[in-house]
């Protein structure tokens, strides 16, 4: 089967992804969409950009399809790609919205923010890292949900937009007394001719890349820590800890580890990896700072996780330099790991795991004979 596959892609004229694509108008069967999908996954990484954004305008509007090609296209560095899913797709789920907000451009943010009913978690994120265009669209969307936290860093800027204040008066969430203060800020707008100015000409500055952790218990910044001691036993032991009281009050997600990498939680993303993986903690510290082959203990890991490989390719980054500050060489062929990782489905990763897991349980058996 994988050989027909590859036979198939390899051969296939272009354009031929958005052939398959016409056959979800039609009815088809769970196995039927699941290998459409995977044919359609793998052509999909070969076409252009104008076929692939073709094809994601096509795919947009399905509500039962091709997730795992919806997913793919999504965390597209091309905007133009990525932009209809993230609008308008049924398929994509919240967590992915998360992820990509937190590492991907403005304008996949300003994509995210025109998607009708967003969740807490979305707009949490998009609020602290959209820039001005970003937010005018935010807050103008009415079915978008806001955490008291969200409304309250809008109603600030909105000091220094027209259009913001204007579109959180019409906003039915907004509390009475926030809203009376914002049309008093608009009204004296007017008074000096300011109703048209735009955030960009304004006083305030916003610093996207500066957000601060959605969850109030994160661990303090990496800020004043050495890249050395990011992964120490103080550290680790620490993320520990906060990990445990997350999972008490949600269940852990891949945006969690996205999230703490943007924040240069090393360490808690390690241990949130370690946990959606069902690997112990030891275990991958051990794999993901030492050498091996392509196929390495590490990627089966991070797959196992069921991180993307931006998010996994940000992990090995992150311990290679942690790996350098210790004055260890840290040997990578990113372009190799790449094609490896994207070999890897997470079930195989997890059944090799699970043999790694056996062939380390025999050696300390025998060890001990």
């Amino acid at each position: 089967m994988e050989r027909l596959l590859e036979s198939f892609v390899a051969n296939a004229p272009s354009s031929s992804a958005l052939k398959i694509a016409g056959r979800f108008d039609d009815p088809l069967t769970d196995n039927e969409i699941k290998i459409f999908d995977e044919i359609l996954l793998r052509l999909s990484r070969v076409e252009q950009l104008e076929v692939r954004a073709k094809l994601a305008s096509r795919l947009s509007g399905l509500s039962r399809g091709p997730s795992r090609t919806v997913k793919e296209l999504c965390y597209d560095l091309d905007s133009e790609v990525a932009a209809p899913l993230l609008t308008k797709s049924m398929l994509v789920l919240d967590e992915d919205l998360i992820s990509i907000a937190h590492t991907r451009s403005q304008q996949h943010l300003l994509a995210i923010a025109e998607r009708p009913h967003l969740d807490i978690p979305v707009t949490d994120v998009v609020v602290w890292r959209g820039a001005w265009p970003v937010l005018r669209t935010l807050s103008a969307n009415r079915t978008a949900r806001f955490s008291p936290t969200g409304l309250v860093r809008l109603a600030a800027i909105s000091q220094g937009d027209g259009h913001i204040t204007v579109a959180l008066t019409k906003r039915e969430d907004v509390p009475p007394m926030t809203r009376k203060a914002l049309l008093t800020q608009f009204r004296q707008m007017v008074a000096v001719g300011r109703s048209p100015l735009c955030g960009e000409h304004s006083d305030i500055r916003l610093n996207p890349e500066a957000a601060p952790a959605i969850d109030p218990g994160q661990p303090a910044s990496g800020a004043g820590v050495s890249k050395a001691e990011t992964l120490s036993d103080a550290s680790l032991r620490d993320a520990r800890i906060h990990v445990q009281h997350l999972a008490r009050v949600r269940p852990l997600t891949v945006a969690d580890v996205t999230c703490a990498l943007t924040h240069s939680h090393l360490a808690e993303a390690l241990v949130l990896i370690g946990r959606l993986a069902q690997v112990d903690l030891d275990l991958l510290t051990t794999v993901l700072t030492g050498d091996g082959p392509l196929r390495h203990p590490a990627l089966l890991i991070l797959k196992a996780a069921d991180l993307p490989w931006e998010v996994a390719e940000r992990v090995l980054q992150e311990v290679q330099a942690v790996m350098r500050a210790a004055g260890r060489a840290a040997r990578s062929d990113p372009s190799a790991q790449r094609q490896a990782y994207g070999a890897l489905t997470r079930k195989a990763a997890q059944r090799d795991l699970r043999l790694v897991r056996f062939r380390s349980m025999m050696r300390v058996i025998d060890g001990g004979m």
